[in-house]
Parts: structure tokens; C-alpha cells; sequence
């Protein structure tokens, strides 16, 4: 495994969140309350009601209830965003969202009573969505889409302004497109025909989840969401970096022991093969001296052979000797090369086979330092991007605070100047009189 291979590895573990991860956040918050009109009241799952209010965190199994005549807006991790109209119950009872990897990603939202708006966000925008509502008469399976649902006319609607739903219950399922809605009394009761909706019941609809200054809140969404983006890219290019110095640091250390690791093991085979030399050449010699000693220990069989032929035989057997062994002498370093080149390969093959060893180790040492590193900068980056958040946030909650006051002074100076203008107009018409 090459550097750059490493490099790429541990750069895919720096910006992949864990597969099991079970929300949005470090924290577990899944979403934000971003606007609050009227009252509503927000109960996490075995504690009790407080009033829901601005800037607060929603998180899996929270209970959400708007009073009457409220208003509340969500904006979740992924940007989807839900407007809950008066006396409106929301649980978000499963939601995973992963911006580096998809595949897991899955939401599902109950309304247990009152109408709602919903826009996708990025996790119903991924081919085949995991992302349903469940209403009081069925579940909408959800397609990237605006949707809006709730009472109307003694039935439960579902109309979507944009994209397509499949309305599903009990007594059957309907596929709604943009432009059109379906109703139901019941969950027995088989979803209607989808169809378009009289001008009328759309403006009924959409004035029930209408929020009072909805452009400033979008505005406020749309700048947290572009805070949010731009302060984990600079993490991540602060953690490139640092990855990436790390990473020579490691490598540069890995190269300095696989060198210093090298050297010794070079000098310890050419030290076995020293010895395995000398070894070989004492052999030689050894067997050189057999054999002069062989060819002199046939003097006494050639004085003692019975006839001539035998004696010249044993002659001629006893030069060979003398030769091979003379031979053997001035071809001794060609020899013992030749005997040498199996226990060189074999050295050699040791050393290979340690060094590969040794280098699969540090680099899994290596991985394994380095994922620990990663994991400990991507928890510094979510502790640090949340804290910053919170604070872009707040500041964000005081400047919709300024303009909506700003608003409801522009408005109250608009109603005295109309109320003053009445007066005057008023005066002005009893005064005619007087003079005729």
C-alpha cells in the first residue's frame, strides 16, 4: 500500500460519518425551531411539556403542540422543513441523515392531529427515498416534494404543491401529483381519486400554515444553512491539513525505522553469509584432503596388485584423483560461489519476507494512529461548528427579533397614522355641517 493510497483512505475515513449513527448531530438534534407564533409547547420522550421557543433543538421522539391560533416552523439537518398550523401534534420518531453518505439516510414524521406543510429536504431528494408522515387517516410516502395536510371539509386532505405522494391506509392507496389532492375519513376509508382542488380550499390550506413574516425567517434559515456550510468547509480543510501532516510526519518516521530496520538486517545476512562461507570453503578443503588422501592410500594397492593391468588401473585411478583434487584447488572460489548461491537466496528470501512483515505492521500501526487521530479532530470540529452555530444562531434569533419589532412599528406607526387620518376625516365631516 503506496502513500497515496493511505492518503486517500484516511482521507475517506476524516469525512465519513459512522454508519450508526442515530442523528444529525454530535448532541443528537435532528432539527431547530426557527420561528414561534403564538404558543407551543415542546416534551421530550419521558420528560415533561415546556414552552417551545425560538432557536431550540428538536430531537428524535420530541412531542411538538401548537395552541390555537400558533404557528411553528422547523428547519431539520438535512434542510427539510415542516410549518405546523394551531393545535398541531408532531413526533419525529426516526431520522438519520448523513451528508457524506446517503445510503442509510431515513426519516419518518407523525402528525397525530392538525395541519402541516412539508418541503423535502435532501434526504427525500435520493433516488427511492426512506422518508414517510403518518397522519391520523394513513401514511404519505414521500418523493421529493411540498405537501401540504390536514382538516378540511370533515375529511382529512393531502395536497401537494410540488412533486408526488403515495396516500396509503387500509382501505387503499392513491398516487397524488403536483397540482392535486386526495381526502379520507378514516383509515378504513380508501383515499380519494386525486384531483384539483377549487381555488378556494387551496387558499384555505395554505392560510392555515401561513406564517406572519415567512421571508424572514427563510432569510434566517437560508444564512444559518450558509454559516453552517461554510464553517465545515473550513474544517474540512483544516482537517485535510492536518491529515496531511500527520501523515508525512508518520511516513517520515515509518521511512526512518524501515531504513534504520534495513540496515541492521543487511548486516546481520551479510554476517550469516560470512559464516556461511567459511562453512562451505572448511567443507571443501575438507573434502579436498579426502580425496589426496584417498589417491596416497592407493600406494600400497598399486605395490600389492597382482599383474601389470591391475597396477596400471590403479595408476591411472590414482592420477584422476590427483587431478580431481588439483581441480578442485584451483577452482575453489568458483566452487564455493556456487555452493553459496542457494543459502544467499535463502538469507536474502528471510530478510524480504521480515522487511514485508515488518512494513504491513507499521502500516496498519500506522492506519490505525491515524483513524484514532481523525476521530478525535472530527469530534473537536462538531464540538467547535456547534458552539459556533449556536452563537450564529443567537445572533441570528436577535436580528429576526429586531425586524419582526421593526415590523411591528412600521405597522403600529401605519394603523395610528390610518386611525389619525380617520379622525381627521371624522372632525372634518361633523365641522361641514356645523357651517351649513
Amino acid at each position: 500500500m503506496n502513500r497515496t493510497t493511505v492518503l486517500a483512505l484516511l482521507l475517506l475515513l476524516c469525512f465519513a460519518a459512522p454508519a450508526h449513527a442515530q442523528s444529525a448531530e454530535s448532541n443528537g438534534a435532528i432539527g431547530t425551531i426557527l420561528s414561534v407564533e403564538g404558543t407551543a409547547t415542546l416534551t421530550p420522550e419521558g420528560g415533561t411539556a415546556a414552552p417551545a421557543t425560538i432557536n431550540e433543538q428538536v430531537h428524535l421522539d420530541d412531542l411538538i403542540v401548537t395552541g390555537a391560533q400558533s404557528r411553528v416552523f422547523i428547519s431539520f439537518a438535512d434542510d427539510t422543513q415542516m410549518t405546523l398550523s394551531e393545535n398541531t401534534k408532531l413526533i419525529v420518531d426516526k431520522y438519520l441523515y448523513n451528508p457524506d453518505d446517503d445510503s442509510h439516510n431515513h426519516a419518518h414524521y407523525a402528525i397525530l392531529s392538525g395541519a402541516f406543510n412539508y418541503i423535502s429536504g435532501l434526504i427525500a431528494k435520493k433516488p427511492n427515498p426512506d422518508v414517510g408522515i403518518e397522519t391520523p387517516v394513513g401514511s404519505i410516502g414521500i418523493r421529493g416534494t411540498d405537501l401540504w395536510g390536514g382538516s378540511l371539509d370533515g375529511s382529512y386532505g393531502v395536497y401537494v404543491n410540488e412533486g408526488s405522494v403515495n396516500v396509503k391506509n387500509e382501505g387503499g392507496q392513491v398516487q397524488v401529483d403536483q397540482g392535486t389532492g386526495t381526502s379520507a375519513k378514516s383509515r378504513k376509508d380508501a383515499p380519494s381519486p386525486a384531483r384539483q382542488w377549487a381555488d378556494e380550499q387551496i387558499k384555505r390550506i395554505r392560510d392555515s400554515v401561513a406564517l406572519q413574516h415567512r421571508e424572514l425567517v427563510d432569510q434566517r434559515r437560508e444564512n444559518i444553512k450558509q454559516a453552517r456550510a461554510q464553517l465545515w468547509e473550513q474544517k474540512r480543510a483544516q482537517i485535510k491539513a492536518q491529515v496531511q501532516q500527520l501523515l508525512q510526519q508518520k511516513h517520515d518516521a515509518m521511512k526512518a525505522n524501515i531504513a534504520f530496520a534495513l540496515q541492521n538486517g543487511k548486516a546481520q545476512a551479510k554476517e550469516q553469509i560470512k559464516n556461511a562461507a567459511k562453512q562451505v570453503a572448511e567443507q571443501n578443503h575438507q573434502e579436498i584432503m579426502a580425496i589426496i588422501q584417498q589417491a596416497k592410500g592407493m600406494k600400497a594397492q598399486i605395490q600389492a596388485a597382482p599383474d601389470r593391468q591391475t597396477r596400471q588401473a590403479l595408476i591411472q585411478q590414482r592420477k584422476q584423483l590427483f587431478e580431481q583434487a588439483k581441480w578442485r584447488h584451483d577452482h575453489f572460489k568458483e566452487t564455493v560461489h556456487e555452493r553459496m548461491q542457494p543459502v544467499i537466496e535463502q538469507i536474502h528470501g528471510t530478510l524480504r519476507a521480515a522487511m514485508q512483515q515488518m512494513v504491513a505492521q507499521m502500516h496498519a500501526q500506522m492506519k490505525q494512529e491515524m483513524e484514532t487521530a481523525i476521530e478525535g479532530m472530527r469530534a473537536d470540529a462538531k464540538a467547535d461548528v456547534r458552539n459556533q452555530m449556536q452563537q450564529i444562531v443567537e445572533q441570528s434569533k436577535q436580528d429576526l427579533q429586531s425586524q419582526m419589532q421593526q415590523v411591528r412599528a412600521e405597522a403600529e406607526q401605519q394603523v395610528q397614522q390610518v386611525e389619525q387620518e380617520a379622525a381627521e376625516r371624522e372632525a372634518q365631516e361633523k365641522h361641514e355641517p356645523e357651517e351649513q
